[in-house]
């Protein structure tokens, strides 16, 4: 079982077994990179490639549910380097963005605006 977070400030003590980030730019190591518009222009998500297998199930987490471009973009990556996503997890939600409609997973919010 594996998280993914979009920042490092979601992971306890900064560190924990199982729990990796999206991170861009520049990674040490060989990267797979996703891309994906923004509302005016595009940004890029990269892991690296061995950084999830396909015997991980992994639970996608951020603050912020809005049109749902950043963590759709995060689900598309996690399942090219063969994860599982078996969820997505937000603090808030705008559901009047749509945002969850948006993704190809199950979503669970703490709060919705």
């Amino acid at each position: 079982r594996r998280v993914a977070s979009f920042s490092p400030r979601w992971s306890p003590s900064g560190s924990v077994s199982g729990w990796f980030h999206f991170v861009n730019p520049a990674l040490p190591w060989r990267t797979v990179a996703e891309t994906y518009d923004l509302e005016y222009g595009t940004d890029t998500l990269e892991i690296h490639e061995d950084a999830v297998t396909s015997a991980d199930r992994v639970l996608l987490i951020d603050d912020v549910l809005a049109t749902g471009g950043t963590a759709g973009a995060g689900i598309r990556l996690l399942r090219r380097v063969g994860a599982d996503v078996v969820g997505c997890a937000f603090v808030i939600e705008l559901g009047f963005l749509a945002g969850r409609g948006l993704l190809d997973a199950p979503v669970t919010s703490v709060l919705e605006y």
